[in-house]
């Protein structure tokens, strides 16, 4: 006698030795017996063997005589665990294949969706953990398509995914496999009571029951009313904390700008401060010289020919007068340094070392209108 269900199973696992190891049986030979002899198979087996193959073999069919104890055994597990038992269909909607967000996804990104909208994870929540090995197991696929596939469907906001705890919830699910009756609202929210609030999805499947609150109780609405709120005033107060920290970074900034970085001695032995903000407004007009070292060079220059000091309203003009002779040379250095000879190259910088010291030479200032 051959058992039609367990040669199904073995087929599943691909050989007697695998499913027998799957299934914690350390004689192979065991199995085997079930397959031949017609020895009755364990209840405690059959139930494994259900749960392994995805529930392509169900216990009944192997089990059949323990049929009434394999239903009392679910529904206690319903009862006592939460366990959810794998939906035996999943329906998809015939507008599916023209949906603006599904008709332009790869073909790859459309199966995934399927798989997500009828595989063996889905639960009438449309929320559950869902690793990427599992697709890949389950669907031949490698990793990288996976991930390629579930990354589609993201941006297409198909799915809210957590990369770091694998929990995923398909963003229309509620819409499209609404609850029926106050017997799968309740089965809705012992699913519910397995998500971690800690995942990125979590107020999303919390927004989906709020927008589908039909056979649902008012006290779990009540209770997701709370979550929500809670979440928008903790978003409300981050949006607060980075508003103020804004602020006081610009505040900063400006206060930076505006602090003195040096001084220009004037002829009423006062001096001119230069901020920050004018020194980037000189960079930005001559872009071809260190305008703080040049400044440093006018500072010394005024320091060494008091007589020579300019006044508040002519200050600008003097310290624009040096930037622009600097960003002159700067040319000129540049251009001798397409020069042959490496003698040419270090007279040109040599010279422009000289014009550029503390005291430059003085028929070029005398050249300053002053």
């Amino acid at each position: 006698m051959v058992c039609d269900p367990l040669t199904r199973s073995i087929k599943y696992a691909g050989s007697q030795r695998k499913l027998s190891k799957e299934i914690g049986l350390k004689n192979p030979r065991v199995l085997n017996n079930w397959l031949n002899s017609g020895i009755k198979i364990p209840l405690i087996h059959a139930i494994v063997i259900e749960a392994y193959t995805n529930g392509q073999v169900k216990a009944e069919e192997l089990a059949p005589y323990a049929k009434p104890q394999i239903q009392l055994f679910i529904e206690y597990l319903l009862k006592n665990i939460g366990m959810e038992v794998m939906r035996d269909y999943g329906s998809i909607r015939t507008q599916f294949w023209i949906a603006d967000d599904i008709s332009h996804l790869s073909d790859q990104a459309k199966l995934l969706a399927l798989y997500l909208l009828s595989g063996p994870h889905t639960n009438m929540l449309g929320c559950f953990r869902l690793p990427p090995g599992y697709i890949a197991e389950d669907l031949r696929w490698s990793i990288e398509v996976v991930n390629k596939a579930l990354n589609e469907l993201y941006d297409a906001a198909f799915i809210n995914y957590d990369k770091k705890s694998h929990w995923l919830v398909v963003q229309q699910f509620l819409k499209w496999n609404p609850v029926e009756n106050p017997n799968q609202a309740k089965k809705i929210v012992k699913l519910f009571s397995k998500i971690p609030m800690k995942t990125t999805i979590f107020q999303t499947i919390v927004d989906a029951l709020l927008n589908h609150t039909k056979y649902l109780e008012n006290e779990f609405i009540q209770y997701l009313q709370s979550l929500s709120e809670k979440r928008q005033n903790t978003n409300n107060h981050e949006t607060s904390f980075i508003a103020s920290t804004v602020i006081i970074e610009n505040a900063i900034e400006q206060v930076e700008q505006s602090l003195p970085i040096i001084a220009i001695p004037l002829a009423d032995k006062t001096e001119f401060s230069i901020t920050n903000a004018q020194i980037k407004q000189w960079e930005e007009l001559y872009p071809g010289i260190d305008v703080l070292q040049t400044l440093r060079h006018i500072r010394a220059w005024n320091l060494a020919n008091p007589k020579k000091r300019k006044t508040k309203s002519g200050i600008l003009k003097h310290i624009n007068y040096w930037l622009s002779k600097a960003q002159n040379r700067g040319h000129k250095v540049i251009m001798s340094t397409t020069n042959n000879t490496l003698f040419d190259h270090n007279h040109a910088v040599a010279e422009e070392w000289l014009r550029t010291s503390d005291f430059p030479i003085e028929d070029e200032v005398s050249d300053e209108t002053k």
